[in-house]
């Protein structure tokens, strides 16, 4: 579905100057940071992988498998995944947002571009995905109604 996942997702800002950026990857898998420990000695800092972005990540691979195999209702997969996809990034900014808040970073997390390209990319793969499936209903349909009147 979207390979951005790898890009930045988010930027931490301090008074204008970037902190770090954080990519999908990284929040879906956690991942190491170094600190300031004292004026000449840095800290590892270990970040636990958030499980919305571990969902949205396995949504995209599942996505790319799908489009890979063009399975007959492949449309529709693509549709209801995409679907997850944006649930899963919308969650997972939610948590994130609350938890900056709880930690009195409000306000300096700003998220990139990667991340609401695939929010967008995602909206408009749902109503491409709805798009064959009315097609097809119709087309069912029209052949529905030219049954009945070669019975009759």
């Amino acid at each position: 579905m979207h390979n951005s996942i790898f890009l930045p997702f988010i930027k931490v800002d301090c008074g204008g100057m970037e902190i770090k950026t954080i990519t999908g990857t990284q929040l879906a898998f956690g991942f190491e940071y170094e600190t300031m420990k004292g004026l000449f000695e840095t800290k590892k800092e270990k970040v636990k992988p958030e499980i919305f972005a571990t969902l949205a990540f396995i949504t995209s691979i599942v996505g790319v498998g799908i489009s890979l195999a063009k399975l007959k209702k492949s449309e529709l997969f693509k549709g209801i995944l995409s679907l997850l996809l944006i649930i899963f990034l919308i969650a997972l900014k939610t948590e994130i947002d609350e938890e900056s808040s709880k930690q009195g970073m409000q306000g300096l997390i700003e998220y990139q571009w990667p991340f609401w390209t695939i929010i967008v990319l995602s909206g408009i793969n749902i109503i491409l995905s709805i798009i064959p499936i009315t097609k097809i209903e119709k087309e069912q349909i029209q052949q529905e109604v030219q049954n009945k009147y070669k019975e009759q």
